[in-house]
């Protein structure tokens, strides 16, 4: 899928938005905002973004399990090779040790994401900070066409501010946001 990010600077202005996308079929599941006011989405009856969607838990959790593993797979590579252990590292016991370790470091890394804003709402920092709502738009690419021109058309003030995957790449640190 891909992700469309709009930047508006009025919460009525996203709820219209919104209503419009439901009425061109996107669902409530595809629409997510963000903005400071909490409340305010709530009050509006706006999609707000989930957990997953503000925090950056699964980029970590992703990097975390690829520091792991390969950690769990090094380590008990060296071990048996080096016969540093009175028992003997076969290819069973080097797999469960790398399967625990990258679970530990998936584990970790989300425990740690909870504490970091996500990686991909790095470039709207400011505009959020200064009141501003964030509406992301998952779409199927076979929709992104028709959804640029209908908000385009019916709101010109409207700023797409970039497009990108939905998939996180666990080897990036930000999100490249394609322009409009």
């Amino acid at each position: 899928m891909i992700r469309l990010y709009y930047l508006t600077h009025s919460l009525a202005q996203a709820k219209r938005v919104t209503d419009d996308m439901h009425a061109e079929g996107i669902s409530n599941w595809h629409v997510h905002i963000i903005c400071k006011d909490q409340n305010s989405l709530t009050h509006h009856h706006l999609n707000e973004a989930n957990l997953l969607e503000e925090r950056d838990i699964i980029h970590s959790g992703e990097q975390g399990a690829l520091i792991g593993g390969t950690s769990g797979l090094l380590v008990s590579t060296v071990a048996g090779t080096l016969e540093l252990l009175p028992f003997t590292f076969a290819l069973p016991q080097v797999a469960l040790l790398t399967i625990f370790c990258s679970l530990f470091g998936a584990w970790s890394g989300g425990l740690a994401g909870m504490a970091k804003q996500n990686y991909r709402l790095t470039p709207f920092k400011q505009p959020l900070d200064q009141g501003g709502c964030l509406i992301m738009v998952d779409l199927h690419p076979f929709q992104v066409h028709k959804i640029k021109q209908h908000v385009f058309r019916h709101y010109p003030d409207l700023l797409l501010a970039g497009s990108s995957s939905s998939i996180t790449n666990p080897f990036s640190n930000r999100v490249p946001l394609h322009p409009a």
